[in-house]
């Protein structure tokens, strides 16, 4: 968060797969250099290999120190950039690190699907089920290890399905 000591920093700190938040505090020698009429906008870069895509330009209202972006794609890498706008061209003043946003978490319901379906699947992340099997076959981390029979037998509320 902006710390009052009117140091040049620009960070981006990731909110959950599809949101990440920029906070900025602008010091002295960027403030000194700006004029009345300079607006300064936030710009989010997506990172794709070696190129990098301009998301979103956002004017920044006066007096703003923070930008929250939504609806972002999971487990890509983003960074922005403060800039100002002078005669037409974008002149960049900061330019964060560049951060990348979570994979997106697979619900238990697609995955209790999957798994009914009797389809090999991987445990929902969290969860104990198939726990030590998985575990145990570690090494082979591109296969799934376990069998629906396998997975909703390591599920105490299943145990009496097998059973019967």
């Amino acid at each position: 968060m902006p710390s009052g000591r009117l140091t040049n920093c620009l960070e981006v700190m990731i909110q959950g797969p599809g949101t990440v938040y920029t906070y900025w505090e602008l010091g002295a020698a960027i403030m000194n250099r700006l004029e009345p009429e300079d607006r300064l906008f936030l710009r989010l870069y997506r990172v794709d290999g070696a190129s990098c895509r301009l998301l979103v330009e956002q004017e920044l209202p006066l007096f703003t120190a923070g930008w929250y972006f939504h609806h972002l794609s999971p487990a890509a890498v983003y960074y922005c950039e403060i800039g100002v706008k002078e005669q037409g061209s974008y002149l960049a003043l900061l330019r964060s690190e560049r951060v990348t946003t979570p994979p997106a978490p697979v619900s238990y319901g697609e995955w209790l699907a999957e798994l009914l379906s009797g389809k090999p699947v991987w445990p929902v992340a969290g969860a104990y089920v198939g726990e030590r099997k998985f575990l145990q076959n570690s090494v082979r981390l591109n296969t799934p290890s376990w069998t629906t029979a396998e997975a909703l037998g390591g599920m105490y509320f299943y145990a009496g399905i097998l059973a019967g």
